[in-house]
Formats: C-alpha cells, sequence, structure tokens
C-alpha cells in the first residue's frame, strides 16, 4: 500500500534545524561605539560653537568695536589718518616701525645722517623702555619719535580701555627717555577702527599709514617700485625692531635714499612734510 503522505518520511529540507547562536555584543565593543558617539557629539558641539564665534566675529552687532560718544566734549573732535600729503616741495617722509633696536635703529641713523636726511621713528613702548639711549639718539639726530604702541599686539582686537593704556604708557615711556611728546601715530599692521580712531582723537595723535613701502622679504622689488613711483609727498615704510629688517633691506634703504637724493628728493620727518604741505597750500 502506498504511504498516506500526512505519514510519510520527511524530507531533509522538513527536518528540524538547530537554533541560531545568538550573537553577543562584548562589552568593550560597545564602550567603543560610545566613545564614538561621544566624540562625535563634541565635535558636533565644537563646530557649531565654533561656527557661532565665526558669525559673531564677521557679523557684529551695531554696537560693536564702536568708541564711546563724546557726549560730554565741547568743541571739534576729530583725527586725521594720512597716507601721504600734497605738497610742492622735494620731499617725502621715510618711516620706521618696530624699534628701537640695538642692532638695527644705529645702522639707520648712520644711513641717514650719511644722506642728510631725517626720518619719523614709531616706536613700541616695551623695547623704548627696554633701550632709552636709542630714543635719544634718534632725538639728538633731529628725527622724529612717535607711537606704535606699547606691544606689536593687533589694535582691532583690543578693547578701548586696552588701546587709552597702550597709547598712554607708551607716549609717557617715550618721553621719560627724552622725546618730545609725540603727536603722531601707527597702528600696528596698519589696521585701525573705531575704538582707535576716538583714542586718537581724544589724545591728539594724527594716524600716519604709508603710501610705498619696502620690505624685508623682496627689499630689491620694493626700492624699484618706490624708484618707479615716487614723487614729493609720500610717506615710505620700513622697519628698524622685530622680524622684519635684515642686511638686504638695509642696503635697499641705503640706495634708495641715495637714489632719491640724486633726483632732488629728501626725507623729512612726517611733522615737517605736513607741516612744509599746510604751509604749501597756504
Amino acid at each position: 500500500m502506498p504511504l498516506n503522505p500526512s505519514t510519510s518520511a520527511p524530507s531533509p529540507d522538513d527536518a528540524p534545524r538547530p537554533f541560531a547562536k545568538q550573537r553577543t555584543t562584548p562589552a568593550r565593543t560597545k564602550r567603543w561605539f560610545l566613545a564614538i558617539g561621544i566624540a562625535a557629539l563634541a565635535l558636533a558641539l565644537a563646530t557649531g560653537g565654533y561656527v557661532a564665534a565665526t558669525y559673531r566675529f564677521t557679523h557684529p552687532s551695531p554696537t560693536a568695536r564702536v568708541f564711546v560718544r563724546p557726549e560730554a566734549a565741547r568743541g571739534l573732535v576729530e583725527t586725521s589718518v594720512v597716507w601721504r600729503v600734497e605738497t610742492k616741495r622735494p620731499e617725502y617722509a621715510l618711516t620706521f616701525d618696530d624699534g628701537p633696536d640695538p642692532r638695527w635703529t644705529p645702522q639707520v641713523l648712520r644711513m641717514l645722517a650719511a644722506h642728510h636726511a631725517h626720518a619719523t621713528f614709531f616706536m613700541l613702548g616695551d623695547e623704548a623702555q627696554a633701550n632709552p639711549g636709542l630714543v635719544r639718539q634718534v632725538v639728538a639726530a633731529g628725527n622724529e619719535v612717535a607711537i606704535h604702541g606699547w606691544t606689536h599686539a593687533k589694535l582691532t582686537f583690543m578693547s578701548t580701555p586696552q588701546i587709552q593704556q597702550a597709547l598712554g604708557l607708551t607716549s609717557r615711556t617715550l618721553m621719560a627717555a627724552g622725546a618730545p611728546k609725540p603727536v603722531l601715530f601707527r597702528p600696528t599692521y596698519g589696521r585701525i577702527d573705531s575704538p582707535g580712531l576716538g583714542v586718537a582723537s581724544a589724545d591728539g595723535l594724527t594716524v600716519v599709514m604709508w603710501s610705498h613701502h619696502i620690505t624685508g622679504s623682496t627689499p630689491a622689488r620694493d626700492r624699484a617700485q618706490i624708484d618707479k613711483t615716487a614723487s614729493p609727498g609720500m610717506i615710505v615704510l620700513a622697519h628698524d625692531g622685530r622680524t622684519e629688517p635684515n642686511a638686504q633691506m638695509m642696503t635697499q634703504i641705503n640706495g634708495l635714499l641715495g637714489d632719491l637724493e640724486n633726483r632732488g628728493l629728501t626725507s623729512v620727518t612726517v611733522s615737517q612734510l605736513m607741516t612744509d604741505s599746510t604751509r604749501d597750500s597756504r
């Protein structure tokens, strides 16, 4: 008799299968995943904070970095920002930043004397405090001493009280070393905004920038460019302190003084250049 299908022997495919072994996650792996999750969360928070901080820096509020209004002042409150002047005289102003420096400032003074020229030295207060004798030498040689700040900090990162303190302390240090009361100020890196302008106006300082420069990285090229575009009234930026000056720069400055002297142009102080410009306009 044929077998009843319901009672027929099971096929191999119908044979019961053992339960699959359950996989368990080791504790070490769980800790690893947890650490990754925490790190990812921290990165997200940090990135979000960085983005927020960057936005606040690049999109400041309308009242950020604004000098306090001089509501109680009487009379004119202003400052001038000068890049060059207009003059009929064969004059220009050679200027030096970041000194005084025991290595470079004496070399600059010798070059100026050799060419019967004068310059304006925008000094750092801490360097002047460390080298008061150099301040006196600069003044004794008929040059002008002006303010560059106490240290080489970025002015646009400083609060109004910090700027007031830096400029005031620098001015007092320069005068203690024998310089007349400074009337000129050049911000570090040439960067200035409302608080710096406000402090300059309150202290009676004229802000001086530059129209030409000669750097330590490309002094020969810079000198050639100045030779090409030189004209009366220009203000030339150079350095006698910190990291910028080097022997090549000094050689090019000396050559520039000679080139311009041969063309009838004489370097004078910035104040002299501005005074002569005012006289010319009368």
